[in-house]
């Protein structure tokens, strides 16, 4: 037995030619179907680039920065003080904090936090409730009723899976809904 298994071992002499291309070719096969796969899975997972120093993308965080953005704003320009005209003259800006002449809104407040790299603020009348002049809401006259305003953050390169619109809905002047 012990010189069978002996004689066995020394008949074994490796692979022959077209083994060795046969095993090369299903190799490099298998490589490059592995390669193509990762390529293509990892382009899922490329950042979004951002300045040096600046913390990762996150697209729950990016989310509720802009959800209490909005709200802020949203806050400020439901006051009486600004007439609807004035509202409609706002363009979409990144910047609703900066001076008008910095294609901002001049809107007051310090601790609003930044707008997200990607997003610009716009802000819209509702079609089906448009807003009464403040001095026929004053006096309550028939028929006379609040707006309703719509601010939304738009993505600058379109919807994708980092990015996505955000919206709030608003009542204005506040004393009046």
């Amino acid at each position: 037995m012990k010189y069978r298994i002996n004689h066995n071992l020394l008949r074994n002499k490796g692979m022959t030619l077209p083994e060795v291309v046969l095993s090369v070719a299903m190799l490099s096969a298998f490589s490059a179907v592995f390669v193509i796969v990762t390529q293509f899975t990892a382009s899922f997972y490329k950042p979004r680039s951002r300045p040096v120093g600046v913390e990762p993308y996150d697209f729950i965080n990016d989310y509720n920065t802009l959800l209490i953005k909005m709200d802020r704003i949203s806050y400020i320009l439901n006051q009486p003080g600004y007439s609807k005209e004035e509202i409609l003259d706002l363009n979409c800006t990144d910047k609703p904090y900066g001076p008008y002449d910095d294609d901002g809104w001049d809107l007051p407040g310090a601790d609003i936090p930044k707008t997200p790299v990607g997003y610009k603020i716009c802000i819209k009348p509702s079609s089906d409730m448009p807003e009464s002049d403040l001095v026929e809401l004053i006096s309550n006259k028939e028929g006379a009723k609040p707006g309703i305003y719509i601010l939304y953050a738009i993505p600058v390169n379109g919807v994708s899976g980092e990015s996505l619109p955000v919206r709030r809905i608003f009542c204005r002047p506040q004393p009046f809904c």
